[in-house]
């Protein structure tokens, strides 16, 4: 503190000890406050989840594809390759379909037959049993006739990689997937009979009926070692003996189920 009468400083009191003068708390004796603000403070925002917005665009790819191949399944012819990835997720979706619709139908079975046995004594299968056992089933079916379809091309086509033989099979997978939703659509509104009826045509056309028509036009197109007309029989040949084979051993497999089922009632 500094008076202003005589200049003498001094570090309290009221009065000046030199002169007797009032003291006086100027401006320039005050601390200053100074407002301080957190170094550290940070402003979170939510950023969007990255998984979730490939899982966004990988559906809008999806939809795009699958609006423009619905229209015109030709289109794909030379540009197999780059739709490989679209092939497989139409695979995937079937296979997921036929489980869903073949979970459903066997629950409306089981809850009936629940009813009349008593649910002490039938239950059924359980929702991952028959999904699961649908999804598999799809699985072997297709992959099996996409390895005949390979197979046959390799060696009496025109050569093309596995690629672009999954890219054109997945393609001309849309329309037994529009037959299967539809199918899934109408059990799930309890009308069983058309229900079966179109889901037995999706899986003539996605395992029959397409495979036939892609080997012709593979075959056809382009035919190496083989006239095209005998390699459509060699297909039909290997495509029997594998499905054949699967069969057995899923016919296997029910039977061991139901004989369990029968012996637990």
């Amino acid at each position: 503190m500094k008076c202003n009468q005589c200049g003498h400083e001094q570090a309290s009191g009221k009065f000046c000890g030199n002169c007797g003068t009032s003291m006086e708390v100027t401006a320039a004796d005050q601390p200053i406050a100074t407002e301080t603000t957190p170094a550290n403070e940070s402003v979170h925002r939510e950023e969007p989840n990255m998984h979730v917005e490939k899982v966004k665009n990988r559906s809008r790819q999806y939809w795009d594809y699958f609006v423009q191949y619905i229209k015109k399944p030709s289109l794909v012819f030379g540009h197999g390759e780059r739709e490989f990835i679209n092939g497989l997720i139409s695979m995937a979706i079937l296979a997921i379909l036929i489980g869903l619709t073949g979970y459903t139908m066997t629950r409306n079975f089981t809850e009936g037959m629940g009813e009349l046995l008593g649910s002490d004594y039938y239950t059924g299968p359980g929702f991952s049993s028959i999904l699961s056992s649908g999804v598999i089933f799809t699985v072997l079916f297709t992959v099996c006739a996409l390895f005949v379809l390979f197979l046959t091309n390799c060696f009496f086509g025109s050569g093309h990689s596995v690629k672009e033989i999954t890219g054109v099979y997945g393609v001309h997978l849309l329309p037994s997937i529009t037959l299967m939703a539809f199918s899934l659509l109408l059990v799930l509104l309890k009308a069983y009979v058309y229900s079966s009826v179109l889901m037995g045509l999706s899986l003539s056309l996605a395992l029959v009926v397409m495979p036939l028509y892609l080997i012709s036009a593979l075959l056809t197109k382009k035919s190496n070692v083989l006239d095209p007309l005998y390699g459509y029989f060699l297909y039909i040949i290997f495509s029997v003996i594998l499905f054949a084979i699967i069969v057995g051993m899923l016919a296997d497999s029910a039977m061991g189920e139901a004989l369990n089922e029968l012996f637990y009632m």
